[in-house]
């Protein structure tokens, strides 16, 4: 029932309400007769016979009263009715903070504008120039209040996310990009925190900085990994500024976001390009020298040993004379994923260019688990690669150092282990060779 409602609140989005009423008189309800009024939009009463419903579509924002009257069989119309206030509520750029923008400017422009008749005042022998002047403030105010409207149109089309919140992180407005970016529209999000896009990945600490640095009074930039409605993650770059009220205070937060999942992928495309090979997908020789440092550090502190092998294909260059280099490259590849399944997770298998290989096995407990993962490795050359229709076998020599019982420094072991390499090359091939210092000897 009206009477029952104080009153009831409308969004500026909001374009249709409708208004049902009835009377209470029972004893011939088709005689029945009704009107009704908006006032504050109606000028006077609309009589609707006994049609009993009332429709109103795009109301300005403000206050109104809707009211229904209903007379009975005997024509008089019952004075008391039923009533109920409504309002409906401006958008943002029609609220109190975006008038107070625009009065400044126009309060700016009245005073250019005084200015200009006080000097029209005392320069009656230069009417000319002042009219000029005059006209000249008038277009410029005109301007501003152009430049202003083109601003919440920018706002509006604006290729950024452009979200503004309260100072507690409620969010009030988002613009259609943000609708875009992320799947929410502005009802699904409005009154809410941006709390809801964290994907998991950002740290308190980010969020606490953030807010820190914007009620202090500054900008905040940095980056986002967030969520979207639909799950798909994404990166943003956000510029977190305060909007201070006419008192100084802060009363809004304005954050502008730019998607850059695109430039984020393609600078994980770059480091996976500077770091891997990209025809076997291992770890190259920067990636393997920066791992192998960090196991020399690691196991030093726990006072285990790494062993570093070197490993060659045994006269790869002939298959790949023989049989092209498309089946060069599959023999690299396989060889790549066989050796990843012969050792462990923590192993690091790399490839160093051309038919050598590196492996990096940290926490080995003796020259017994070392030599144990080199029987893996020659193990996995024993069954035949299969080239297009052609069965080939291949074998592999292998030469090993461990540190830090050879040293400590990455290029002394990576030196350690070619030459322990080319003496098992020297000795017959398909097998390995610890390193001994003699074997740097031998090589000077």
């Amino acid at each position: 029932p009206l009477d029952s409602i104080e009153e009831l609140k409308l969004n500026h989005r909001d374009y249709v309400i409708g208004f049902e009423f009835a009377a209470l008189d029972f004893t011939e309800p088709e005689e029945n007769r009704y009107r009704y009024q908006l006032e504050g939009l109606d000028k006077t009463w609309i009589e609707s016979a006994d049609r009993r419903r009332a429709t109103y579509t795009n109301l300005p924002p403000g206050e109104y009263t809707f009211r229904a009257q209903g007379s009975n069989n005997d024509g008089v119309w019952n004075e008391t009715g039923a009533a109920v206030h409504l309002r409906v509520q401006p958008p943002w750029w029609e609220t109190w903070w975006a008038f107070s923008i625009y009065g400044s400017i126009l309060l700016v422009s009245l005073y250019i504008y005084a200015r200009g008749q006080n000097r029209k005042r005392h320069q009656v022998l230069q009417l000319e120039q002042t009219n000029i002047a005059l006209k000249k403030e008038i277009a410029e105010r005109q301007n501003a209040e152009r430049e202003l409207r083109k601003l919440s149109r920018a706002v509006e089309q604006s290729p950024a996310s452009v979200v503004i919140t309260a100072p507690d992180g409620r969010i009030e407005y988002v613009n259609p990009r943000f609708e875009e970016v992320t799947g929410y529209s502005l009802a699904e999000v409005s009154g809410k925190s941006l709390r809801l896009l964290k994907s998991g990945y950002a740290s308190n600490e980010q969020s606490r900085d953030l807010y820190d640095t914007v009620l202090a009074g500054r900008e905040w930039r940095g980056e986002f990994h967030n969520r979207k409605k639909n799950g798909e993650l994404f990166w943003e770059f956000a510029s977190v500024s305060p909007i201070f009220g006419e008192r100084g205070e802060i009363t809004h937060i304005l954050s502008v976001n730019e998607d850059i999942t695109v430039r984020k992928e393609y600078e994980e495309q770059l480091l996976h390009q500077a770091n891997f090979d990209h025809l076997t997908g291992l770890p190259n020789r920067i990636l393997a020298l920066d791992r192998l440092s960090r196991a020399i550090l690691q196991n030093r502190r726990k006072k285990a040993l790494v062993a570093v092998m070197f490993i060659d294909l045994d006269n790869f260059k002939i298959i790949n004379d023989t049989l092209g280099h498309s089946a060069g490259d599959q023999l690299l590849k396989t060889a790549a994923w066989r050796l990843q399944d012969a050792l462990r997770d923590s192993d690091t298998v790399a490839r160093f260019g051309g038919d050598e290989f590196l492996v990096i096995a940290p926490d080995v407990d003796g020259i017994v688990a070392a030599e144990t993962a080199a029987s893996r490795i020659l193990e996995c050359f024993e069954k035949p690669f299969i080239l297009g229709e052609r069965e080939i076998f291949v074998t592999a020599s292998m030469g090993i150092t461990v540190s830090p019982t050879d040293g400590i420094d990455p290029h002394i072991l990576l030196r350690n282990a070619d030459a322990a390499m080319y003496k098992t090359k020297d000795l017959g091939r398909d097998a390995y060779q610890f390193f001994t210092p003699e074997m740097n000897e031998h090589a000077m």
